[in-house]
């Protein structure tokens, strides 16, 4: 038996509103996920539920990767959701010279935080077992390192001549894209 408390558990009793004898996959975000069936909701915030069976998700290979440069307001948030649903693996901040947006201070903490948090509740959303790696803010030499190490680097631009579907795509490895300011 697994009990869900707290935040997870409150959230599946009171917003999902998951009854008893309902089947759920519970995933831990690192491939773990378990096929239960729910036995008792207790108050608005807790439930048990019994495993019936476990699988365990080999990591991604290969590895997609976006380092998205810091937009505007709260565009961050929806391309880190949108990426996370997708199916991105990893998502680099990049404070770009060109960025109007500045993490800078107390905000260079907690920007990858709230980003992090955000690729979790989407890939949960999206029913991943592998839940988006938000990284710490990277510089410019920062991704300069990450394209060398990759398998393959896209950046992409609008007056790109070769279209994302021409790229082949490597069997291993990590497949970068890059999404400038």
């Amino acid at each position: 038996a697994v009990e869900l408390t707290g935040p997870e558990g409150r959230h599946a009793v009171t917003v999902t509103r998951i009854q008893i004898g309902e089947e759920i996959d519970l995933a831990d975000g690192r491939g773990t996920v378990l096929r239960t069936t729910v036995e008792t909701v207790t108050g608005a915030d807790s439930l048990t539920a019994r495993v019936s069976h476990r699988s365990n998700v080999p990591a991604p290979d290969p590895r997609l990767a976006v380092v998205q440069a810091l937009p505007k307001g709260e565009r961050g948030e929806t391309a880190v959701e949108t990426l996370a649903e997708v199916g991105v693996d990893v998502i680099v901040p990049w404070q770009a010279g060109r960025s109007i947006a500045r993490w800078s201070g107390a905000k260079s903490q907690k920007g990858p935080a709230k980003w992090a948090s955000t690729a979790r509740s989407a890939g949960k959303q999206a029913r991943r077992a592998w839940f988006p790696e938000v990284t710490a803010l990277a510089r410019t030499a920062d991704v300069e390192e990450r394209i060398a190490a990759a398998a393959c680097a896209v950046i992409l631009h609008e007056l790109a001549t070769t279209p994302i579907q021409h790229i082949p795509v490597p069997v291993a490895g990590e497949v970068l894209l890059i999404v400038g300011p």
